[in-house]
């Protein structure tokens, strides 16, 4: 249901060409950049954030360039020293900060891309998949080690998307859009984490959860695609329901903290594409908005570079 209440924050239409799926915004600190991906269309789009504290004006994000990398972009996160390590269609892949795409082997079969990823607390890659066909139950959420072996966190996922941890690092956060339910997992010690535990639920989502992000106070915001907007949860799981964010003409894909002091929210929008959840695409589907956020969020860590993966680990 939706809630009676909701944040009243002013969403700005960031300048940029109409996309199909953008998703994973991301904020660099080392190189003060916002990225966000296409994923249909491969693209990787750059930016600057200037303004955004509640004490400014409205933050504003000038996009500088787009990168078209040639294959579906499932996210791209920035790398130790400049770059990006992404999940390329069936591939794992490096861009260097001009664009020279370094890939691995495919590691999936024909119907299947990486989706969503994330920099743990120790600077490796964590991604999940999904088949293009639909839900198969079948799908993984793995981790790229520092010596390029991948780790199997969780087998039998129906659609891998946001992935995100608590302001310590001791829990990891998960959507499988297909469950339409955030899951959780102790994830060890912040600096130590080499073993995941078992995961169970965190909160059953109304609606198809997407994209996520932890704030400071340690609440997580959960996009909700067909459903338009965005809810934030407390470290219990209690939804705040006074605390959505209504986009009611837009498919919500992610959503991130972004700027010098994480204090300017990038939402972004898709349209929907796989054929047994197709909806009418709405009027602000395929765009990125930025607004002043009510609370800051987290730094991200960047990827430690590690050796691209040579194989899949046995399902």
């Amino acid at each position: 249901m939706h809630p009676d209440e909701s944040l009243e924050l002013m969403l700005s239409r960031v300048a940029s060409p109409r996309g199909i799926l953008p998703e994973g915004p991301v904020w660099n600190a080392e190189s003060r950049l916002l990225s966000w991906v296409d994923i249909e269309l491969g693209r990787l789009h750059i930016a600057t954030v200037d303004g955004g504290s509640r004490d400014e004006d409205e933050p504003r994000v000038r996009l500088l360039s787009v990168l078209e990398l040639g294959d579906q972009l499932g996210c791209a996160l920035p790398a130790e020293g400049g770059g990006w390590v992404c999940g390329l269609g069936r591939r794992l892949a490096t861009v260097s900060p001009l664009g020279a795409v370094t890939e691995s082997e495919p590691l999936l079969d024909e119907s299947e891309r990486f989706n969503d990823g994330h920099i743990d607390p120790r600077g490796r890659l964590v991604i999940g998949t999904l088949n293009s066909d639909g839900p198969d139950g079948r799908q993984l959420l793995l981790r790229l080690e520092h010596d390029g072996a991948l780790t199997t966190l969780q087998h039998g996922v129906g659609i891998s998307n946001g992935i995100a941890w608590s302001p310590d690092g001791s829990t990891l956060f998960h959507a499988d859009t297909a469950a339409r339910t955030i899951f959780s997992r102790d994830y060890g010690d912040a600096a130590t984490a080499s073993a995941a535990g078992a995961q169970r639920p965190f909160v059953k989502v109304d609606g198809m959860p997407d994209g996520i992000a932890i704030d400071a106070e340690g609440c997580l915001w959960v996009t909700v695609f067909d459903q338009g907007r965005v809810d934030r949860y407390s470290p219990r799981g209690e939804l705040l329901a006074d605390q959505s964010i209504l986009v009611p003409d837009a498919h919500v894909s992610s959503i991130a903290f972004v700027g010098d002091r994480l204090d300017t929210l990038l939402i972004t929008t898709g349209m929907p594409i796989m054929r047994q959840w197709l909806r009418r695409r709405r009027a602000d589907d395929g765009y990125a908005f930025s607004a002043a956020s009510p609370v800051r969020g987290l730094p991200t860590r960047a990827w430690a570079p590690a050796p691209l993966p040579r194989n899949l680990p046995l399902r």
